[in-house]
């Protein structure tokens, strides 16, 4: 058969019917970036009234439940955009109905639901791909070039701070535990988990009342050392990262990235994939679409971040390291293979 992308990239005679499970910012996000591609034909679900008003104002269909359009919409593929707590619900619904999904981050809000996803979809014929967009923003498509090439030889500390105005976070984050955590630190620590290629030993975290500001020390067998600070009530946006190794630094200031090593100048280094990080995402869904493989965006494989992510959760909750191969055991599941981010 031939590609999706070839076939139907340019002028399609039979777009690929797909439900946008959630019409709120996010999902109205995913529909123009679908939009661009013209390759789908989207259907909007939400119960919001207002939601299905404003995807019906683009001419999209509407449905109030998730239940009725799997059964009426005949779609062959799905974006869940829905809040954080009920992805697992929406994920599993969709493929249990056959549905190749693509569901935003976090894939679940805990390992053990996120292995439910990855067993219903062993046993059946759909596939999922996980919305880790950030790994493909322009500054961390430079430093793990950078770091893939030796440029700053072997790691040895990672200094992340990151913070944004609460106007842009997720009015659902207060009812999530850790809400900063599962929703910016997910994309955080998945980009060091590509970097490393491993998970930490151990994992401390120190975090406000309401979770929105704290600070992840994380620590790899070896020496190697990560203190990630976020906040979720900030002012505005800040991006700083020093990330050092045993030949040179690389320093990131939003998405400017500069290499730094003894006895050289300073330079920039460029990213080598285009700016808008959805893209790559989408081309992982339409290849999934057409049976193809998800490469590192899978299910199984978003588990390795999802015990990172709960590892420092739970760090707060027991006031002490936890390791996220304890995490990964406590749901039944052996500590993952490094696996390097690819597209």
């Amino acid at each position: 058969m031939k590609s999706i992308q070839g076939r139907w990239g340019r002028a399609p005679s039979s777009p690929v019917r797909i439900l946008l499970v959630g019409y709120g910012i996010r999902g109205r996000q995913w529909q123009a970036m679908c939009a661009r591609r013209r390759v789908f034909d989207v259907a909007v679900v939400d119960p919001d009234h207002s939601s299905r008003r404003a995807a019906a104002r683009q001419g999209l269909e509407t449905w109030d439940s998730l239940d009725r359009a799997i059964g009426e919409a005949r779609a062959r593929g799905a974006i869940v955009a829905t809040p954080s707590e009920l992805h697992l619900e929406h994920a599993l619904a969709c493929l249990e109905a056959g549905i190749v999904t693509l569901v935003e981050k976090p894939m679940a809000l805990s390992v053990r639901d996120a292995a439910e996803v990855v067993a219903v979809e062993d046993g059946g014929t759909a596939r999922v791909v996980v919305g880790q967009n950030f790994r493909f923003l322009p500054r961390e498509q430079a430093v793990r070039t950078s770091i893939a090439a030796g440029a700053i030889g072997e790691l040895t500390a990672m200094f992340v701070s990151s913070a944004r105005p609460p106007s842009v976070a997720s009015p659902k984050l207060p009812g999530i535990h850790q809400p900063a955590l599962w929703n910016m630190g997910a994309h955080h620590l998945d980009a060091v988990l590509g970097r490393v290629g491993s998970l930490p030993a151990l994992v401390r975290t120190d975090a406000s009342p309401d979770g929105l500001r704290g600070e992840v020390v994380a620590e790899w067998e070896g020496g190697l050392r990560l203190e990630y600070r976020f906040r979720e009530d900030a002012d505005g946006y800040m991006h700083r990262e020093t990330i050092r190794g045993t030949g040179g630094t690389l320093t990131v200031e939003r998405q400017r990235v500069v290499l730094h090593q003894l006895g050289r100048s300073p330079r920039a280094i460029r990213s080598p994939r285009k700016a808008v990080p959805e893209e790559p995402v989408i081309d992982v869904f339409l290849r999934a679409l057409e049976g193809g493989s998800v490469v590192s965006l899978g299910a199984r494989e978003n588990l390795a971040t999802l015990a990172f992510v709960e590892a420092a959760d739970r760090s707060v909750q027991v006031r002490g390291s936890v390791a996220p191969a304890d995490v990964l055991r406590a749901a039944g599941l052996e500590l993952p293979e490094p696996a390097p981010i690819r597209t």
